[in-house]
This record gives structure tokens, C-alpha cells and sequence, in this order.
């Protein structure tokens, strides 16, 4: 009886001294039978969908030999710690979904197609399909990007009164961006990095709003950094959220995951070494492309004059931490 007593008491001290992280990873469920636990099946994975095209945060890639619900994959900035959270949940069938846009996942949370949403903005009609990762894991600046010989430099969207302007569909900022534009400014969305840096860089565009980590990425990667102008004034900005689909069962293990997930963002300088690893990898994906081909305005199109592989990349390249204000 007094071994009994002596075994509890040790168990409730050392109980009362685990750390406070410890005690609350302890009362939170985790996966196992279902949402792609290990006692899962493939065919019962954690169905997840974001960004497909939009560097340095996500972009998707696809393997025509992988197994069952794995030929998608994920890359990017939010990938990796998202992925080393559904590792730390115990979580080992994933299923990545290659969903067109930003419209199309939500539409797949809504039908309770999806388990989660990787990136998640907040504009008042997602409530209705999803349920948010508080807080917000990352808040992403929109800036003004324009070209160097023609700098668009401005303090607020007024300055943008009679110019024109281009969006990137894929980054699904539009509807956040277009009703704070003066009403003589026109505004072009369209499909790809490579088509709305045409549209830039050809002068077809006064200027583009975009995340200065995106246009770091993509500059770098067609090869035309030095042509660009990247705006040091936020002109609004975006918070990013995890979500889960409300007619997900995998809702269940919200608490979890954010648990999980947050613990990678909590240290701002390593959230800029992710930022800056995933723009090095996009790059380095791209290195053997040939430089942005355009037609600069007022003359044939470029080709020589634009900067090489070479001395865009050995030369002093942008910050992955532009200096918005």
C-alpha cells in the first residue's frame, strides 16, 4: 500500500512539472484511424489544396509515377512547415489537390471535398464554408510593382488616378485590392506570372500589385531583377490563415494542428530563412529558363539587352525581406 502511494505521488509531481507545452499536447487529439492517420488508409487521406502558382508561398508539382493520391505535391514556403505538421500529428497519407484557383477550393470546402486549406484569406464570404487557424500565420503586403526606368512611386492607391494596372489571377487579391482603387484606374487580371510581367515590362502596365516575396521570386527567376522596381510602401495588407472545411471531419483536430503548425512561425527570423529558402528553390527550378522575353516599349523585342543567367545571379540579387512601410 505505501509502494502504491509512494508511485502516485512521484506520478502527480512529475505530471506537475512537465512543461505547460507538454501538458497541452497531452489533452489534444490526434489522428490515428482517420483523416490520414497511420492506422488510415491511403484511401482515406487528409485532403489539402492551396496556392498552385504562386511562388515563393506555393506551388504544385505532379508525379506521373507516384503511388494512389500522391501524384500531387506541394512546395513553398507554407508547404514545408505545413507538412512537418501533419508529420507531428502522426498524419501519413496526404492527398493534394490541383484545384484551378482560389474559388475552386473553397467551393471544394464547401461541398466537403477538402479537409484544408493551406492559405486562406479573409474577405467575409469564406465563414460561411470554412472554419479559421487563428491567429493568422503570415501577413503578406501588397506593394507596387513597377519598371526601374519608369518607377510608380506612391503613398497611398490615389497615386495609382489614371494609370493602369495589372493583377495576377492566381494570387486571388482582386476583390481585396480593386474597390480601394480610384475609379479612372484600370485594372487587368491575368493568368501567370509570366504574362502579367509582359504586361509590365512591355508597358502595357503602368504598374502591378503584388507581394514583394512574389515579385522578388518571379524577377529572379525570368531573370529581370534589375529592371524592376519593387515598391517599399504596403499599400494593404493581407493575413494568411489555415482553414478547414466545415464539412470536413478532420475539423475535429483543428486545435491540434494549430498547435502544431504555429510552433514553426513563432521565430521571425526563421520565418525569413523559410522565406528566402523558397525563393532560392524557385529560382534554382527555373535557372536553365532564358531570360523574360518582351517587347520594351518604343523598340524591337529584347532578347540581348536583358540581364544573363549569369550576372543576375552572381551579382547582388533583392532582399527576400522588402522593406515595406
Amino acid at each position: 500500500m505505501k509502494r502504491i502511494t509512494v508511485l502516485c505521488f512521484l506520478a502527480l509531481v512529475m505530471g506537475a512539472v512537465l512543461p505547460a507545452q507538454a501538458q497541452q499536447k497531452q489533452k489534444l487529439p490526434y489522428p490515428v484511424k482517420v483523416c490520414g492517420g497511420a492506422e488510415s488508409s491511403i484511401d482515406a487521406p487528409m485532403r489539402i489544396a492551396g496556392f498552385t502558382d504562386y511562388a515563393p508561398f506555393l506551388w504544385i508539382k505532379y508525379d506521373p509515377k507516384a503511388k494512389k493520391n500522391q501524384e500531387y505535391s506541394y512546395h513553398g514556403f507554407i508547404a514545408k512547415p505545413f507538412m512537418a505538421a501533419m508529420k507531428d500529428m502522426g498524419i501519413v497519407y496526404v492527398r493534394a489537390l490541383n484545384l484551378d484557383n482560389y474559388d475552386d477550393a473553397l467551393m471544394a470546402a464547401k461541398n466537403g471535398k477538402l479537409d484544408i486549406m493551406m492559405a486562406t484569406y479573409f474577405q467575409g464570404k469564406e465563414e460561411e464554408f470554412v472554419d479559421y487557424v487563428y491567429p493568422s500565420y503570415f501577413g503578406n503586403h501588397m506593394v507596387v510593382v513597377s519598371r526601374e526606368d519608369k518607377k510608380v512611386v506612391v503613398n497611398d492607391f490615389s497615386g495609382l488616378s489614371g494609370k493602369i494596372g495589372v493583377l495576377r489571377e492566381e494570387e486571388g487579391v482582386e476583390p481585396l485590392i480593386r474597390g480601394l482603387l480610384p475609379s479612372d484606374t484600370k485594372i487587368r487580371v491575368v493568368r501567370g506570372a509570366e504574362a502579367a510581367f509582359k504586361m509590365l515590362m512591355s508597358g502595357e502596365a503602368d504598374f502591378m500589385i503584388t507581394s514583394p516575396y512574389a515579385a522578388v521570386a518571379e524577377a529572379r527567376r525570368f531573370k529581370i531583377w534589375k529592371d524592376v522596381y519593387i515598391g517599399e510602401k504596403s499599400m494593404r495588407l493581407i493575413q494568411l490563415f489555415i482553414s478547414f472545411s466545415k464539412r470536413s471531419r478532420c475539423r475535429y483536430f483543428k486545435k491540434t494542428f494549430a498547435y502544431e503548425f504555429m510552433k514553426y512561425f513563432k521565430d521571425p527570423a526563421e520565418r525569413e530563412k523559410m522565406m528566402q529558402a523558397a525563393i532560392d528553390e524557385w529560382v534554382e527550378l527555373h535557372k536553365d529558363e532564358p531570360p523574360l522575353q518582351y517587347e520594351k516599349p518604343g523598340s524591337a523585342p529584347s532578347g540581348t539587352s536583358q540581364p544573363s543567367a549569369v550576372s543576375a545571379e552572381t551579382t547582388a540579387a533583392p532582399s527576400a525581406q522588402p522593406a515595406v512601410q
